[in-house]
């Protein structure tokens, strides 16, 4: 089993069984739903983002989890969305500096679950939020069909 890797303390965790065969992220605000099936037991770390790590801020955008996977050294940046995708994406371009120094060796992942998809739109953003992370973060060793997901009410990962 790895260690716990979480760099921020434990004060924002909502999870206490880190090799549980599912966590499940979801909001009070939307329906969306994010949902992990943890079969190789990895350890995994669940974190609030918006209310905890980066507090109650009015006007500093962040999205609404991290999930921190120690096994592999990866960092998901989950929003739950209703739906407008353009402020999600913003979301997580907002995040992700703001807790980057904190995050040295992971790399990024990105999922973004919304109540709606709107086809070309979601590709066009899928791609943005993608070459922001290519470009930002070059040494990110994500491959790039896993950097970004964008679906609608759920998205299953399998680790």
């Amino acid at each position: 089993m790895s260690k716990n890797c979480n760099p921020f303390g434990k004060k924002c965790e909502q999870n206490t069984n880190y090799t549980a065969k599912e966590i499940v992220f979801k909001d009070k605000k939307a329906a969306p739903e994010f949902r992990v099936l943890n079969n190789s037991r990895h350890f995994l770390i669940k974190l609030k983002v918006d209310g905890c790590l980066l507090g109650e801020k009015i006007g500093v955008r962040k999205c609404d989890f991290l999930l921190l996977d120690c096994t592999d050294n990866k960092a998901f940046f989950i929003e739950l969305k209703g739906q407008n995708l353009g402020d999600a994406i913003d979301q997580i371009k907002s995040t992700i500096p703001q807790l980057i120094t904190k995050l040295l060796g992971f790399s990024f992942c990105c999922r973004i679950v919304q109540s709606k998809v709107f086809g070309a739109r979601q590709q066009r953003y899928k791609r943005d939020l993608t070459f922001f992370l290519k470009t930002t973060f070059p040494d990110n060793s994500t491959k790039v069909n896993d950097l970004v997901r964008i679906e609608s009410q759920k998205i299953i990962e399998q680790i």
